[in-house]
């Protein structure tokens, strides 16, 4: 599960996220769509812990982490995952999704090494 609670994200004078709630449950799906510009990326720094929320704070529980880096040029999207998947796989239940969406949608490179995976997607 993760909470955003009353998050407040700026870049100087612009206001992204002004007073931004929601609660994510460990089972949910969703998806972002939106114009660029719209936040899309600055939500998932923010609940990945690679950016900060000015005021407001983010609950996190359960097993699951996001990371988002850029290697040589390419976008790495690295999701680690240590609960058990819904048929009781070893990968968890985030990881089957992704591995799904990676193969049928964005046919981005998908790597599995344990509850961590990670996708490539070429520059």
């Amino acid at each position: 599960m993760i909470h955003l609670d009353r998050i407040q994200r700026r870049f100087g004078a612009r206001i992204v996220f002004d007073g931004l709630s929601w609660l994510i449950p460990k089972e949910a799906r969703y998806g972002l769509v939106g114009p660029n510009g719209a936040g899309k990326t600055t939500l998932l720094r923010l609940i990945a812990e690679d950016d900060h929320p000015d005021a407001g704070t983010i609950h996190r529980a359960g097993t699951v982490r996001i990371e988002l880096a850029r290697r040589d040029g390419d976008v790495i999207l690295a999701i680690a995952d240590e609960g058990s998947g819904a048929d009781g796989a070893g990968a968890g239940t985030g990881l089957s999704i992704v591995r799904a969406l990676v193969a049928d949608e964005l046919h981005g490179t998908f790597a599995l090494a344990g509850p961590r995976a990670e996708v490539v997607f070429p520059a």
